[in-house]
């Protein structure tokens, strides 16, 4: 936008041989960034957009805005790119997708004159967290590059991609000595991913790790047949008149147990035996009541010299 005026827009077509992936935020774009080297290059890509689709675009903003190359920012289908920085004077590109990884492309003198068919040299990449990256940055004095993930992890790398440490590790590290840094160890939540190993038929459709080291044994055992879940709830029960009078003859009333003997035990004792006489409370002996004597109150004496001694000896 230059003086309040839109310069350019800018519309990246679908690549060919894509296929949607129905994924929330597979056509936003979530970085940008400009080539400030090759600013006043009329005929050179200036700006890096990343995405849509997973794509990387390098755009000529010139005479109303050209598309010089699209290639795609991810080894991983579905995948987005959610970073990117530049070093070097803008020869050297870093990008981060939403699967963990971060890529190192050399940039130098790509699409700076006229458009790309390629994609430029990926120098290297590497696996650095088992969640979508949210930001990367890359400190030039120490030549290292820092990264944050929505693992809640924050991790310092060389340029090389050597891990150095992860911010909040109880071992510390130093970034003036080498000897400090985990490397050639890379954190233990990367390491036993199974997104962090390459592709292979064998590990291909596995979800963990456990499946990768015990899946083939579980599909030679034989299936057991899991019976039915029971169904806890309210049951309607439909009982004809046949099967009614097969329990009556079976008398399954004289062989009942628990409550309902007790029920019938219980029973026989509530019920009232008319004995063609007076009751058991007409029966009961009566007797007169003795008036209880008068009870003599103590005397108190005034010539105790006992205040609590009321009573005389």
């Amino acid at each position: 936008m230059v003086s309040g005026h839109i310069f350019c827009h800018l519309f990246a077509p679908v690549p060919k041989g894509y296929k949607d992936q129905s994924l929330d935020g597979d056509l936003s774009i979530n970085k940008l960034l400009f080539l400030r080297s090759r600013a006043y290059k009329k005929d050179a890509a200036s700006l890096i957009a990343g995405g849509p689709r997973g794509y990387l675009h390098f755009w000529n903003v010139f005479h109303g805005g050209s598309l010089y190359a699209q290639f795609t920012g991810t080894k991983h289908t579905g995948a987005m790119v959610t970073a990117m920085e530049l070093y070097k004077n803008d020869t050297i590109l870093f990008t981060a997708d939403s699967v963990g990884f971060i890529y190192c492309w050399n940039v130098e003198g790509y699409c700076a004159k006229s458009k790309a068919t390629d994609s430029p040299e990926l120098i290297t990449y590497w696996r650095g967290h088992v969640e979508s990256i949210t930001n990367i940055d890359v400190i030039e004095e120490h030549k290292m590059m820092i990264s944050s993930s929505l693992d809640c992890t924050v991790r310092l790398w060389t340029i090389e991609g050597h891990y150095v440490g992860t911010l909040g590790q109880p071992d510390p590290w130093d970034v003036f000595n080498p000897n400090t840094f985990q490397h050639p160890m890379v954190p233990y939540d990367v390491l036993v991913d199974p997104k962090s190993l390459p592709s292979h038929p064998v590990i291909a459709g596995k979800l963990n790790l456990e499946e990768v080291l015990h899946g083939d044994k579980k599909k030679d055992k034989v299936e057991e047949k899991i019976p039915p879940a029971p169904v806890y709830g309210e049951q309607t029960y439909f009982v004809d008149d046949a099967t009614i009078a097969e329990q009556i003859k079976q008398k399954p009333f004289n062989k009942g147990t628990g409550k309902r003997v007790r029920h019938e035990r219980m029973k026989a004792r509530q019920m009232k035996i008319d004995r063609d006489g007076p009751s058991e409370y007409r029966l009961l002996q009566t007797f007169p009541l003795v008036e209880t004597p008068d009870i003599k109150p103590p005397e108190i004496s005034g010539h105790n010299d006992d205040p609590f001694n009321f009573y005389d000896d």
